[in-house]
């Protein structure tokens, strides 16, 4: 589904992402790892076109998205849950979804799609007619996640989803998160919380100062005495 191919993205001298190649199966759940200032954000971004990348090509379903701009790439069917959550506070929770399916012209789609977020997600549901920003941390990151999903992307992104969450919350969206993916969507999973991305993932990705330093299966880094030592408090 996804293909990247040497990849790298730079800051004026600073170089955040060095060459990286990595790729995304469909309906895989793949896990980037990797301490702060890794570059795991500025990949995910530069996959969205969210940052301008200095070097490489990006590949999405077979079509080469690289020369497109961001709105062009979601319309391809790539979508974000980003950092921060980012939902828009004073607009409703319903509007905030629509806000998610802007690409979709189809009326009868669209309320399929809330009711289908509700279900996942019956709190918003409750709360449909409130403004965002009266939500709590949790609930507005499950917005954020129903928001990303509205437009039916054939990619998700999610840029560290446990950010400044409650761990009660952190456990809920990851298993929905993981819901999501057996139900056949393809994700890429960006999260400093190693020990929660593993649990989920089938494959994992680590990344140190910009480069991919080790790929391997999801159970077999959990495994890994050095992996445990650097990401998992072993």
């Amino acid at each position: 589904m996804l293909k990247v191919d040497r990849l790298s993205v730079s800051y004026g001298e600073y170089r955040a992402v060095s060459e990286v190649s990595f790729h995304v199966g469909q309906g895989e759940l793949v896990t980037f790892i990797g301490a702060n200032g890794a570059g795991k954000t500025s990949t995910i971004r530069a996959v969205l076109g969210l940052v301008q990348q200095t070097t490489g090509s990006i590949w999405l379903d077979g079509r080469d998205v690289t020369p497109l701009a961001a709105h062009e790439r979601v319309k391809s069917g790539i979508s974000i849950v980003p950092e921060g959550r980012k939902i828009f506070p004073e607009l409703s929770v319903l509007q905030n979804l629509h806000m998610g399916a802007y690409t979709l012209e189809d009326q009868t789609r669209l309320a399929r799609n809330v009711d289908w977020v509700f279900e996942l997600f019956p709190i918003l549901k409750q709360r449909r007619n409130q403004p965002g920003g009266n939500l709590s941390g949790g609930e507005q990151q499950m917005l954020a996640i129903g928001r990303a999903v509205m437009s039916e992307p054939k990619l998700l992104l999610i840029d560290e989803m446990s950010m400044g969450l409650m761990p009660i919350f952190v456990d809920k969206v990851f298993e929905l998160v993981k819901k999501l993916n057996r139900d056949g969507m393809t994700i890429l999973l960006v999260e400093q919380n190693a020990q929660k991305a593993l649990g989920v993932a089938d494959r994992a990705y680590v990344l140190k100062t910009g480069r991919i330093v080790l790929h391997d299966s999801a159970d077999n880094l959990r495994k890994n005495p050095e992996i445990q030592k650097a990401y998992l408090g072993g």
